[in-house]
């Protein structure tokens, strides 16, 4: 009986302790998107890391066309950081990567920053006519105005 209650309590510890090790560790892949999509140059985005460890320093970089961190936030108690910035000023499609150290985790998108759209006034010519009035005389004297 001993050694059958030793065999239980072994295999619930084999059980156990990697359940423990991975509190906090996300399940799900991690995700990475932005708001809006599409942004216009230098127009303000949000950029979302979803499923990150909480509390972990999540890095947010473009990788390409040119590599540049954007900057870093913090997961939050549900493994969410964002980082709020402005797109680049160049139009170009850009691929983006959020990542953290702490666990290594990783996620990638792209994002299409758009040109800015070209904006036409048209203005159209006022046209002004000033009617001239003619002053005449009648047979009798008397002034009268026409036109």
């Amino acid at each position: 009986m001993k050694k059958i209650l030793g065999l239980i309590l072994g295999l619930v510890a084999v059980i156990a302790v990697p359940a423990i090790a991975n509190a906090g560790y996300p399940t799900d892949a991690p995700t990475l998107a932005a708001n809006p999509l599409s942004p216009v140059v230098s127009a303000a985005v949000t950029y979302t890391a979803s499923n990150f460890a909480p509390g972990s320093t999540v890095t947010f970089e473009i990788t390409s066309p040119a590599a540049s961190v954007l900057g870093n936030s913090l997961a939050n108690a549900s493994g969410v950081a964002v980082l709020v910035t402005t797109a680049p000023a160049t139009a170009a499609v850009y691929a983006l990567r959020a990542s953290s150290i702490s666990p290594v985790l990783s996620a990638t998108t792209n994002v299409t920053v758009q040109a800015a759209p070209i904006v036409t006034t048209t203005t159209a010519a006022a046209t002004t006519t000033t009617a001239a009035a003619t002053t005449t005389t009648a047979a009798a004297g008397t002034p009268t105005i026409g036109s």
